[in-house]
């Protein structure tokens, strides 16, 4: 694509992997939490906080490789958001109200920065 395009290669290759990591994630949330795939449901409340779950981690991943939420990250809320990428994606419930925090923690710190 880079050659067709007339762009660096390296350049092209870093913002493909940059786009293309959450899906490499996906499959080993699967195989962590397999009940997002939905089946042999037994308990809907937990399909519903690891389906929950997983898309905020995938989002924070994003994040973290994008470096922007609501706005420009910092270094350390880089490193926050990583953080709570990997605990959100990582099934428990105290992994889950850890990666929530953060999440939230970032959020609105990205948000008050915008919106100054």
């Amino acid at each position: 694509a880079a050659g067709i395009a007339g762009s660096n290669p390296n350049k092209t290759a870093i913002a493909a992997l940059k786009l293309a990591l959450p899906g490499f994630l996906i499959p080993f949330i699967f195989v962590l939490a397999p009940e997002i795939l939905l089946t042999n449901v037994t308990n809907w409340f937990v399909t519903i906080q690891a389906m929950v779950t997983a898309i905020i981690g995938v989002f924070l991943v994003a994040c973290t490789t994008e470096n922007y939420m609501m706005a420009p990250l910092k270094w350390y809320e880089r490193i926050l958001t990583a953080a709570g990428a990997l605990a959100l994606i990582y099934p428990g419930t105290m992994t889950d109200i850890a990666g929530i925090a953060i999440f939230v923690l970032v959020y609105f710190v990205t948000r008050q920065r915008k919106t100054a």
